[in-house]
C-alpha cells in the first residue's frame, strides 16, 4: 500500500481520434531512420565465409573459454567456426553444428533456459550437430537437454586427468586406457542416458565425462570437461587431448568424420 502523490487528470473534451487525425505521415527522412533502427534488432547471424563445416560457438561473459574454442576451431582444416553471439532461431539455422557453454548472459538478454534447449533440441532433432561443455550438460542450474544421450551432470570432481575408454570416431588418435590432461581444474561427471555411450572417464573415480549419441537425425556431446579454460578462469590454448577431442567431436556431430556411425 502507499499514498497517492500525483493524479493525472484526463481532459473532459480529450478525443484520440481527433488528435490522430492530426498526426502527419513520417518524412523520408523518418522512415530511413525506423528501418535503421529495425536493422539493428534483427538477429545477429554467424557470418560464415562458405568453406568448411559450420561451426557456431555460442559467446557470452560467463564463457571466457569460448574465445579459446573459437579460436582452436579457426584453426583446424574443413571448419569454419564463427561466433555465436545471439542463439536465436534463425542464428542457429545457420549452422551445422553448435558448440554451447554455460552462458547466463547474451546481449540480446538471452538466458541458458529451457527456451534455448528447446531450439537445440529442435535443431539437432532436424540433422544438426550439439557439443555441450562443462556446466551446459545440464548441471548447476543450466537446463537439462537431449536426456536419451546425456540424462544431466551429477557432480563437479577437482580432478584435471581423464581417460578415452571406448574407440569411436570421437576418441580417434586418443589411446584407450592413457592418462591425458585437460587445463581446468575440474570436471563435471556425467549420467548417461539409454541411448549414450560413454567415451571418456575421470581418472579419480572412473565415472564418465564424455558422451555421445543419436538424437532424431542429429548426433549430440555431452563433454563434462571445460576445454580451452585454465584454473584461475582466463581461456588458454588446448591440450593436445583436449584439441584432438574437440576437433573429432565436430566433425563427427557434423557428419564429417572418416568413420561416423551413430554409435
Amino acid at each position: 500500500k502507499g499514498d497517492v502523490w500525483l493524479r493525472a487528470v484526463r481532459p473532459d473534451n480529450w478525443d484520440p481520434a481527433s488528435i490522430a487525425a492530426k498526426l502527419l505521415p513520417l518524412t523520408d527522412e523518418e522512415l530511413v531512420a525506423r528501418a535503421a533502427r529495425a536493422a539493428r534488432t534483427k538477429p545477429d547471424l554467424p557470418k560464415f565465409t562458405g568453406k568448411g563445416l559450420r561451426v557456431g560457438v555460442i559467446q557470452g561473459k560467463s564463457s571466457p573459454a569460448s574465445t579459446a574454442i573459437l579460436a582452436c576451431l579457426r584453426k583446424a582444416a574443413g571448419i569454419d567456426a564463427q561466433p555465436l553471439r545471439d542463439p536465436t532461431k534463425a542464428a542457429i539455422s545457420e549452422c551445422e553444428v553448435i558448440i554451447h557453454l554455460t552462458v547466463l548472459f547474451q546481449p540480446q538478454g538471452f538466458t541458458v533456459g529451457e527456451k534455448l534447449v528447446d531450439l537445440l533440441e529442435d535443431f539437432v532433432k532436424a540433422g544438426g550437430g550439439l557439443i555441450s561443455i562443462h556446466d551446459a550438460v545440464g548441471y548447476r542450474g543450466q537446463a537439462e537437454l537431449i536426456t536419451n544421450v546425456c540424462a544431466k551432470g551429477v557432480a563437479h570432481v577437482r580432478d584435471m586427468r581423464w581417460t578415452a575408454v571406448k574407440q569411436h570416431p570421437v576418441t580417434a588418435g586418443l589411446e584407450p586406457g592413457e592418462t591425458l590432461t585437460h587445463s581446468y581444474y575440474d570436471h563435471i561427471e556425467l549420467e548417461p542416458g539409454p541411448d549414450g555411450v560413454v567415451l571418456a572417464t575421470g581418472n579419480n573415480t572412473g565415472k564418465p565425462v564424455v558422451v555421445a549419441g543419436a538424437y532424431g537425425k542429429g548426433r549430440y556431446v555431452a563433454c563434462g570437461m571445460i576445454i580451452g579454460l585454465s584454473p584461475n578462469d582466463n581461456p588458454v590454448p588446448p591440450t593436445d587431448g583436449e584439441r584432438t577431442l574437440l576437433e573429432n567431436a565436430v566433425k563427427w556431430c557434423g557428419r564429417h568424420s572418416a568413420a561416423a556411425p551413430n554409435r
